[in-house]
């Protein structure tokens, strides 16, 4: 929960009863695509397989471990039975997956076993993966007078991130698979016929046109390279969106784009992610309008910067005799979290009654007010006082998650000076102390 504070305030909390009520209306609108999914099964005309062709593929049929069950049984009967359970189980989940967990459970476990049937003949299409995912995570939906210390906004949140890690994991392979093509003289994705070529490869293979096939392997243009790398950079990028819910409803804007552009291109069909993708991001519980990110308020200069320490003892805080070392900017100033000061911002932000960690507040010319907390306050607090270690704030912005675990890992194994070795503090300290 941390990690969801911008601004002394975190968005999980904030408004919690409207994006509690946002929120399973979006998981309502999931378990009937999950439903749609089911039904397409006994439709010869969708992009799952036919009933029919699973009943004649038995000969080809390499199991995942998850219905390597189905060599012992009869084929028709459980191939048959499988389909129908993931059948029945969506529809009971339309209407009782808010009541009953076992209904979630099963309807999990029934796409399950289908997911691993319809990926057992050589060749695992994950359309269907992020899907699963998420009704896994959606079985731990606590009931209402649980006295679970999470809630739907909570499971929501981790399908989010869920999501956007495995767009993460996709852009960062495939920038990896481009640094190799270069470095062994390959024709790759910055090539200016590489996209070209990669197209006419598909086409080939699966001996189709897609709607833009010939015009992109007609023409040579420097775009479609740009292009390209643009794409990857959105999937590459997408680890950075999801703490920041004024960009979830872009960034699902943007990977719909990216799916579409490659349906009309290259041809995978990924029509059933891009609903999920709809749900879990354009539709966030958590975000604002579509472009609200755009309508930032300028805070001004800053007017005064507030480092509240943890603990009792300033000399034990090696973070702020490390700052000592440096000149110290002059709107910087230093405060225990046990002062009067830190529990008059405690009482604005109730957030920080329940935090241990070092907190940074920033306060401008135009009365606006930052808080931050662990890595967020530790990275700002360095750029501030030294620009070399804007690498560190970089790193931060980007995988902020990564950046608070280390935070958290220091902070449990940091060694603390004995009881009666306390020096005195630096005259550099001793000045900012409020």
């Amino acid at each position: 929960r941390e990690q969801t504070i911008r601004n002394g305030k975190s968005f999980l909390s904030e408004n919690r009863i409207v994006k509690e009520q946002r929120a399973f209306t979006l998981v309502g609108f999931f378990y009937f695509l999950v439903f749609i999914v089911a039904v397409q099964a006994f439709s010869p005309f969708s992009r799952f397989p036919y009933w029919q062709e699973l009943l004649e593929s038995e000969d080809l049929f390499q199991p995942l471990w998850g219905v390597s069950w189905l060599t012992f049984v009869t084929w028709e009967i459980a191939v048959k039975g499988i389909i129908l359970m993931f059948l029945m189980s969506s529809l009971s989940a339309l209407v009782y997956w808010k009541e009953y967990i076992a209904i979630r459970v099963w309807t999990f476990l029934s796409m399950f076993m289908y997911v691993s049937l319809i990926s057992s003949f050589g060749k695992i299409d994950h359309y269907a993966h992020l899907m699963l995912i998420a009704l896994f995570f959606l079985i731990f939906i606590p009931e209402e007078k649980s006295k679970h210390d999470y809630g739907v906004l909570e499971l929501f949140l981790c399908i989010q991130s869920l999501i956007l890690l495995t767009y993460f994991s996709s852009g960062f392979f495939k920038f990896h698979g481009i640094f190799d093509q270069v470095l062994s003289g390959e024709v790759s994705a910055v090539s200016m016929e590489g996209f070209a070529q990669h197209i006419a490869k598909t086409c080939l293979k699966y001996n189709t046109d897609y709607f833009f096939s010939q015009f992109v392997q007609s023409t040579n243009s420097v775009i479609y390279p740009i292009l390209s790398v643009a794409c990857y950079l959105i999937e590459l990028l997408s680890i950075y969106v999801v703490f920041r819910p004024q960009l979830h409803k872009i960034w699902g804007l943007f990977l719909l784009l990216l799916h579409t552009g490659i349906l009309l291109t290259v041809g995978p069909d990924f029509s059933m992610q891009m609903l999920v993708v709809g749900l879990f991001l354009f539709f966030s519980p958590f975000s604002g309008a579509l472009f609200s990110f755009f309508n930032l308020q300028v805070k001004g200069s800053c007017k005064k910067l507030v480092i509240f320490y943890d603990g009792e003892c300033l000399t034990c805080n090696k973070f702020l005799m490390f700052l000592a070392k440096y000149q110290l900017p002059k709107e910087l100033f230093i405060s225990p979290q046990s002062g009067e000061l830190f529990e008059s911002y405690r009482q604005k932000f109730p957030i920080l009654n329940n935090l241990d960690t070092i907190v940074l507040v920033q306060e401008y010319e135009n009365e606006n007010i930052s808080v931050r907390v662990k890595a967020d306050a530790i990275t700002r607090i360095l750029f501030r006082i030294n620009k070399w270690y804007f690498i560190l704030r970089v790193g931060y912005v980007i995988f902020p998650l990564i950046a608070n675990i280390c935070y958290d890992i220091i902070a449990k194994y940091r060694v603390k000076p004995e009881a009666g070795n306390c020096t005195l503090p630096p005259s550099s300290l001793r000045t900012r102390m409020l």
